[in-house]
């Protein structure tokens, strides 16, 4: 079970950079950084693709709506009240919804493993 409580932290904490990175990234793909930061980009890089393969995987395995949900929380950082709202539903749905598809997406790994 602590695989999943890593990989999901793991993912809310690149989620959080991910759009600082993207633009690290265009600034890099701009010539606006050094050749020295190359090895920073590579993680840059990584983070971003991290995220994107977890979105992508969470539209697969849950469906649009939850990819949208899950990509406004963690990137954008707006708040599960905002969020519910926006979709007309109840912090506490919105909560169990969450759940439900962070445990679809990173439980189905654990189960995998064993």
């Amino acid at each position: 079970m602590s695989g999943y409580k890593d990989r999901a932290e793991m993912f809310r904490s690149s989620a959080r950079l991910y759009l600082s990175n993207k633009n690290t990234y265009k600034e890099y793909q701009a010539g606006k950084m050094k050749q020295s930061d190359e090895r920073l980009l590579g993680f840059v890089k990584e983070d971003m693709q991290f995220v994107e393969q977890t979105l992508d995987e969470i539209k697969e395995k849950c469906g649009t709506a939850a990819r949208l949900v899950v990509y406004l929380l963690y990137v954008e950082n707006r708040t599960q009240e905002n969020v519910a709202g926006e979709f007309r539903i109840t912090r506490r749905q919105l909560q169990h919804s969450l759940n439900r598809w962070m445990n679809t997406v990173f439980n189905d790994d654990d189960q995998q493993l064993a």
